[in-house]
């Protein structure tokens, strides 16, 4: 008796060894599906992170534009070329319908001479440009004659007519 009870005992030691054995296969087949979740999933969360800091700085620079010369003490100088070609292409006037630029000007009515300005100044060169020599007792002819209306306070104005001589 006491050898069928060693060999039950061998059997019940046989087939608790298989059972064991065959749980330790399971665990090692599920511990290997574990590490290939945990990797895709370190993968996923490494790819969101990535996702998140871009988020974060579109996010940032909406929240707080970078400066520029209307929001800070920069200097136009100082301005990126991409803020630079937005400010000057871009126009804060609403359209009226009338064409841009200065109005038209009746061009038939220029401003007269006086016959009988206030004050003559002559322009007489001195000396000839080229030598330096002093033009002594010469007389020439009136090549060209300008008025410049000045208008002092009180108004009042005074009228000068520039005449330039010609050496002949």
């Amino acid at each position: 008796m006491k050898e069928t009870v060693r060999d039950i005992e061998k059997i019940a030691k046989a087939v608790i060894i298989r059972k064991m054995n065959d749980r330790i296969s399971l665990l090692e087949n599920e511990k290997a599906s574990l590490e290939a979740k945990k990797s895709s999933h370190e993968r996923e969360k490494a790819s969101l992170e990535m996702e998140s800091k871009g988020f974060q700085a579109r996010l940032s620079r909406v929240e707080s534009p970078g400066k520029d010369i209307h929001n800070s003490s920069l200097s136009p100088s100082k301005e990126s070329l991409k803020a630079q070609e937005i400010r000057r292409t871009r126009s804060l006037r609403n359209p009226i319908g009338s064409p841009s630029g200065g109005q038209p000007v009746d061009i038939r009515t220029p401003l007269l001479m006086r016959e009988n300005p206030d004050c003559v100044k002559r322009h007489n060169p001195e000396k000839y440009s080229y030598c330096g020599k002093p033009f002594a007792n010469i007389t020439g002819e009136e090549v060209e004659t300008r008025q410049c209306i000045d208008v002092p306070l009180p108004i009042c104005p005074i009228v000068t007519s520039f005449c330039t001589i010609k050496i002949q």
